[in-house]
């Protein structure tokens, strides 16, 4: 990517990230976004506690949910290239204490969800807090297929929890044991661990659904399910986990695994991405971008990554109605773009920033040779972007809109207001 291209996008990001967390009335959101393990973004937004007033740190210890699948596949893969393990191990032979309608099973199934597992047992009010996430016993006595394998997409917590016993069985050593030596200390991620026990993280918080107060939510355990979904870590160290499965890096894992692990094996339907191995996948242009999300009581947290690029971005937020998968998508395709709008060079000197009036606001944003208007208030402002075209130094005509947007008409800027199509709107930040 070039680089004076991404930190203009990148210098952008923070900008929109700052508003969308207060328009959306998000407690508190901490994001990252990286090149090739070096942060270019690294902020928090918000609060980590309402009540006490608490503002939220960058490095902040985040619940990850089901970015633990993430994790527990690299750390599969890791084992395989290691020869210890086989994708297409019999579930039956590495452990025969499951129900017999499961040892036919591969582990490699249960990594893209084509087992047909039940999802989350068939008493899963832990999730409601209603009672605590299921210990070993009850995990075996509850994994069972309910579907054929190879039937469609089944995403199953149940299935990603075996696959950490098989890691134990294969190891000899208890999951969080193999994961501390096979893959955090091998990449340095001293803040994450594999359970939220003894962790201090933010207090997460109940959606605003229905115009409701939020409340507070108390932090479980993930117990035995910790494979699938009970992972604790930072934007930063995310990142870092990203980076070493982009192209180029082979502290974790070979080249074949990683490619492995990001080779779609479900196309998507009924509105979801892709799966692959531990990863979904969307595109962005033509860019391949893989990541996870995670939903925990309340928390809801994002990783994004263009392996190519070696970009990664997080986003980690403290409520349950908290679009961080949205936000992540919005900010690689905010660095995509900025990739298409030609070299930099001296454009629109004193002119950019946020200008807003009664019936909206636009940021007037650079990337390279190309100035932009958008409207911060949408999830994707890339969708309905103004492009501007320079008439003057102060006056530029609106040469891409929608027909709502006044095309062909002209925005003059005058130090700390702009007329935009006619309106005078006050310049409220500059960048």
């Amino acid at each position: 990517m070039e680089a004076t291209l991404l930190a203009e996008a990148v210098l952008y990001l923070e900008h929109w990230l700052d508003y969308r967390q207060r328009t959306l009335r998000i407690p508190g959101l901490v994001a990252a976004v990286s090149l090739d393990g070096r942060l270019l973004l690294h902020r928090a937004y918000g609060l980590a506690d309402l009540d006490a007033g608490t503002p939220l740190q960058a490095d902040a210890v985040f619940p990850v949910a089901s970015h633990s699948k993430t994790f527990t596949t690299a750390l599969a893969l890791r084992l395989v290239d290691q020869g210890r393990l086989r994708l297409d191990d019999r579930l039956g032979q590495r452990l025969p204490e499951l129900g017999e309608g499961l040892h036919e099973v591969r582990v490699g199934e249960l990594l893209s969800h084509s087992a047909g597992v039940t999802r989350d047992t068939f008493d899963a009010d832990f999730w409601q807090l209603r009672k605590d996430f299921p210990d070993a016993d009850v995990l075996t006595d509850a994994a069972e297929s309910v579907l054929g394998r190879h039937e469609r997409f089944k995403y199953s917590n149940i299935g990603f929890s075996v696959v950490g016993r098989v890691i134990e069985a294969v190891a000899g050593a208890s999951y969080a044991e193999v994961a501390q030596r096979e893959l955090l200390d091998v990449l340095g991620l001293a803040g994450t661990s594999t359970d939220t026990t003894g962790r201090t993280c933010p207090v997460g918080y109940t959606a605003r659904r229905g115009g409701a107060d939020r409340h507070a939510l108390p932090l479980p355990a993930a117990a035995a399910l910790a494979p699938a979904t009970g992972y604790c870590s930072t934007a930063s160290e995310l990142c870092s986990f990203a980076t070493a499965l982009c192209d180029g890096d082979d502290r974790l894992l070979s080249e074949e695994a990683r490619r492995l692990m990001r080779r779609v094996a479900w196309p998507g339907e009924h509105g979801d991405t892709d799966y692959c191995l531990g990863l979904s996948h969307s595109m962005i242009g033509e860019r391949h971008v893989h990541g996870h999300g995670g939903a925990y009581p309340g928390f809801i947290t994002s990783t994004r990554f263009i392996a190519a690029d070696r970009v990664a971005a997080v986003v980690l937020s403290n409520a349950i109605d908290a679009p961080s998968q949205e936000l992540t998508a919005t900010m690689l395709a905010l660095v995509d773009h900025a990739q298409q709008c030609g070299p930099s060079e001296p454009l629109a000197p004193g002119i950019t920033g946020r200008y807003s009036g009664i019936w909206g606001t636009y940021d007037v944003v650079r990337f390279g040779g190309q100035l932009l208007a958008f409207d911060p208030e949408l999830i994707d402002p890339l969708e309905r972007r103004i492009e501007l075209t320079a008439e003057s130094e102060s006056t530029w005509t609106i040469t891409r809109s929608s027909g709502y947007g006044s095309p062909g008409e002209q925005v003059v800027f005058d130090g700390e207001t702009c007329r935009f199509a006619g309106m005078t709107l006050q310049r409220e930040a500059a960048w």
